[in-house]
């Protein structure tokens, strides 16, 4: 929770097109997953990919990072520009959640019994105790 962000070279969603600057996040996945998600690059199978399970994870996953990256921001009380950087790229963000809320709930058991999304909840979770200890 460095406060670096990135530029997101293209995005587009029903509502965004183009490149935008947002907040670093980490991205997870066993080995399982990124073999079945090369196989179906290589085979150039888009529609499974669009619509392969894994995508509710990475969802998950950068939603409890950029939560977490506000609340941490929001008790240490960091700068306004680090704050306002959070907030719009969490807007942002919900815009793109919301896009996929049905595919997301459709998949969320597997993503609560997902062990890279536990582990990224777990650091999200276990950084946010240590700043109210």
């Amino acid at each position: 929770m460095k406060g670096k962000e990135v530029a997101v070279k293209y995005i587009d969603t029903e509502d965004f097109k183009g490149s935008l600057d947002v907040c670093r996040v980490v991205i997870a996945a066993d080995k399982e997953t990124v073999y079945e998600l090369a196989r179906l690059y290589k085979n150039k199978d888009r529609e499974a990919i669009d619509n392969h399970p894994f995508l509710a994870n990475i969802i998950s996953q950068i939603k409890c990072q950029l939560e977490s990256y506000y609340r941490y921001a929001q008790k240490k009380a960091l700068a306004a520009d680090y704050l306002r950087h959070v907030t719009k790229t969490l807007s942002t963000f919900y815009g793109i959640y919301s896009e996929k809320e049905a595919f997301i709930a459709e998949h969320e058991a597997e993503v609560a019994q997902s062990s890279v999304y536990k582990t990224i909840e777990e650091y999200c979770r276990e950084r946010l105790e240590k700043i109210q200890a």
